[in-house]
């Protein structure tokens, strides 16, 4: 019997490499989960994942969620905004290149807010958040 293995960090990875290299959101520093102290905003953070494995008589697969969070200061939440929908954009606008045997099926925005984060209260900061929904296959 094959080694079951968890596709999520592979699709962790493509996330993180797609919103570095696609036009819309190469500008942006991105981390993947770490964010070193004192980064100045905007940002984004590849975030938590999780997974679920799904099969059938003919193949195997998994439904994977991957948060996506965005940092911005700025008079209300325009930049925040625009971030988001840059990152959808990104992330939407065609199949990832998956590896170690994985590739995507399927991808959704499933859900998305905005929250003012009163951590530092002198600051008018936002913290996006962006869950993404893939159906991977195993090869």
């Amino acid at each position: 019997m094959p080694t079951r293995k968890l596709g999520f960090w592979q699709l962790a990875k493509a996330v993180y490499s797609r919103l570095t290299t696609h036009a819309q959101t190469s500008g942006y520093t991105t981390f993947n989960s770490f964010v070193p102290k004192g980064t100045a905003l905007p940002y984004i953070v590849v975030g938590e994942m999780a997974g679920t494995r799904k099969g059938a008589r003919d193949h195997v697969g998994e439904e994977d969620t991957v948060t996506v969070h965005v940092w911005a200061e700025n008079p209300g939440m325009k930049t925040a905004a625009a971030m988001m929908t840059a990152v959808v954009q990104a992330l939407t606008s065609s199949a990832l290149s998956l590896t170690d045997g994985y590739g995507e099926l399927y991808c959704l925005l499933d859900f998305s807010t905005v929250l003012r984060d009163d951590a530092e209260p002198e600051r008018d900061m936002f913290h996006g958040v962006l869950r993404f929904r893939y159906w991977l296959e195993t090869a």
